[in-house]
Parts: C-alpha cells; sequence; structure tokens
C-alpha cells in the first residue's frame, strides 16, 4: 500500500515485463504469413498497439519481420490509448492514408472501437478473449476465426 514501493514495483515489473516480451514474444500462427504476403503486394501496413513501440520493432526484427511493416506506433507515441483514436489516425496520418481507405485488424473490442472512432474498416481476428458476438455492435467488416482465414478473406 506504500506509494514508494508501489512505484518501486511498477519500475522494477516494467524493467522485467519489457526484456521478456522481446526475448519471448511469439506470433500467432499465420502472423508471419500475412504480413509477408501484405508486403508483396506493397500494402502499407503499420502496428498501433498498447504495448512499447520499440519492444515491438525489436521483436518484429528478431523473428525477421522488420521489413514487412511500415510503421510502429506504440504507447509511447499517444497520450490516449484505444478505443480513442489517437494511435490509429497518426499511423494513417503518417502513412498517407485516409481512414475510409483503411482496413484495421484486432482481436479486441478495443480494437473494434478505435476502428470505429477512427472512421476506417474492421476485420476482427478471435482467438484472444473476445468472442465473435461480442464484435457485433461495431458492425466490421469481416470476422476471421484466426489469421489463415483472414489471409484468404483478403485474397493474400
Amino acid at each position: 500500500l506504500d506509494p514508494e514501493n508501489q512505484a518501486r514495483f511498477r519500475a522494477l515489473f516494467s524493467e522485467v515485463a519489457v526484456e521478456r516480451q522481446r526475448q519471448e514474444t511469439t506470433l500467432l500462427p499465420g502472423a508471419a504469413e500475412l504480413l509477408r504476403g501484405l508486403k508483396d503486394r506493397g500494402v502499407k501496413t503499420a502496428i498501433v498497439s498498447t504495448k512499447r513501440g520499440d519492444t515491438i520493432e525489436i521483436v518484429l526484427d528478431r523473428l525477421g519481420l522488420a521489413e514487412t511493416v511500415d510503421l510502429v506506433v506504440g504507447s509511447a507515441d499517444v497520450t490516449r490509448h484505444k478505443p480513442d483514436p489517437e494511435g490509429l489516425l497518426l499511423a494513417l496520418g503518417r502513412m498517407g492514408v485516409k481512414p475510409e481507405d483503411a482496413l484495421f485488424c484486432g482481436d479486441t473490442v478495443l480494437d473494434a472501437g478505435a476502428a470505429k472512432n477512427a472512421g476506417t474498416h474492421f476485420a476482427a481476428v478471435l482467438g484472444g478473449t473476445t468472442r465473435a458476438e461480442e464484435f457485433a455492435r461495431f458492425y466490421p467488416d469481416h470476422i476471421a476465426p484466426d489469421l489463415w482465414e483472414l489471409t484468404q478473406w483478403l485474397g493474400l
């Protein structure tokens, strides 16, 4: 309950958690193939995440996928997190893409809310903790059971 101990714990936890994320993060099945397929077709790609951007870049580099993503927007790049559209709009602005021309894919209702608030299309990907019916109120363009099926739906 001591604020000083809480601050020390938070700093230590963050340091350990970030290093573990960098070394131990794996991708969902089909993620590498999806990213490579998008890159091969010249589709601009970005990752907008509540995780640290530098951590995501390290993971992509470690997995040999750094060249498949044009831009990473992480937690330090924004002041408001999903479902606020700040991160998504920042990525679109930096890539020169209009919201109505973008498809944002995610596995949570926070992702769906960010897409709705930004004015982009949205494809839900199941496999996380969010069930398909929870996405219904966001009227997604597509609900994919996994990344393999999303890849097929995109025609890659």
